[in-house]
């Protein structure tokens, strides 16, 4: 899975958010430790009031539905990220005939729409694969997980912009963050800003998060209360804070497929609670979590369940009420 040319992928978000075809402006550089630089100088409120959630995080989900429109027979389709609004889709799919996953754009006009204009973002090439690409809340960082180079691991790059209006700076490692000796991949961001993600830092991979201060990345922390002897991944944070889906291997059996799980906590400042698994969602494979609505209501992740291929991984949905 997991490589397209940065110039061409940061050419196209940046023609998403309605850039012009001039030279981008270069945001300020990054700090030494490789952590985005602060954008906090742009001008006027961008996003909606924040959105409160209106399903419960133990509710119950409704039968997965595959994302059709952007699955399709002999590929892999992969980690889904969708903007707060759900319009825009970010997505990586290894249909070029390289065996190397590339980032995908996707959008659509309202949300009871089907996705349309898949199209590569051709500007990212090369030969370094991806797996996940998501932007913050804002739409001002990208963070995305590629290879530092051919056949070797995978490490989380980041770039920014002052606006929508302006085009995204160079990628950039973020090394507060990355471990040069072994995996770090999966970026998944909270509102607050602090970044999750997996890593094969320990003896198998697990779970960590890195607590923004300022335009700064503190010292990763791993989510002990989480991690296990088995393997841990693919975590995403909900918009609240109270709740951090992520998919691990064998946990409760001798099932060798990644299955998604939930862990929840009363407040943000409270350690995770015992996990358990999201009944009605996992299949016989491998399901994978990517994203999760700001109202709590639509898990979109990635399986292998046999949706447009055999055994190729696709995007699915699954929704849920209020209660």
């Amino acid at each position: 899975m997991r490589t397209l040319s940065v110039s061409m992928m940061l050419a196209g978000l940046a023609a998403l958010a309605g850039c012009p075809g001039t030279d981008p402006a270069i945001p300020d550089a990054a700090p030494p430790d490789g952590s985005p630089a602060d954008t906090t100088t742009d001008p006027g409120p961008i996003d909606a009031p924040p959105v409160t959630p209106i399903c419960r995080h133990d509710a119950p989900f409704g039968p997965p539905q595959l994302v059709a429109e952007v699955s399709t027979a002999g590929a892999n389709e992969q980690s889904a990220w969708l903007s707060p609004d759900e319009l825009t889709m970010l997505f990586t799919r290894d249909a070029g005939g390289d065996g190397l996953a590339h980032v995908y754009l996707a959008t659509r006009s309202s949300r009871q729409e089907p996705f349309g204009g898949v199209h590569p973002l051709l500007a990212i090439s090369g030969t370094r694969d991806e797996y996940r690409a998501v932007m913050s809340p804002d739409l001002l960082t990208l963070y995305v997980d590629r290879r530092r180079g051919f056949g070797t691991g995978y490490a989380i790059y980041a770039a920014t912009r002052a606006s929508r209006a302006d085009a995204f700076g160079e990628l950039s490692e973020v090394a507060a963050v990355n471990d040069p000796h072994g995996q770090t991949w999966e970026p998944a961001l909270s509102p607050g800003g602090s970044l999750y993600f997996a890593s094969t830092r320990g003896a198998s991979s697990d779970l960590f998060v890195a607590t923004r201060t300022g335009a700064r990345f503190e010292a990763p922390v791993p989510l002990v209360e989480l991690n296990s002897a088995d393997q841990e991944e693919a975590p995403v944070p909900s918009a609240d804070g109270l709740a951090l889906y992520f998919a691990t291997k064998h946990r409760g059996g001798a099932d060798t497929s990644y299955d998604v799980w939930v862990a929840l906590r009363p407040t943000t400042d409270s350690r995770f609670e015992v996990p358990s698994m999201v009944h009605g969602l996992n299949a016989i494979g491998d399901d994978l979590p990517s994203w999760i609505s700001p109202d709590n209501c639509r898990l979109y992740f990635t399986s292998d369940r046999g949706g447009s291929g055999i055994t190729a991984d696709d995007i699915w949905v699954a929704s849920r009420q209020p209660q």
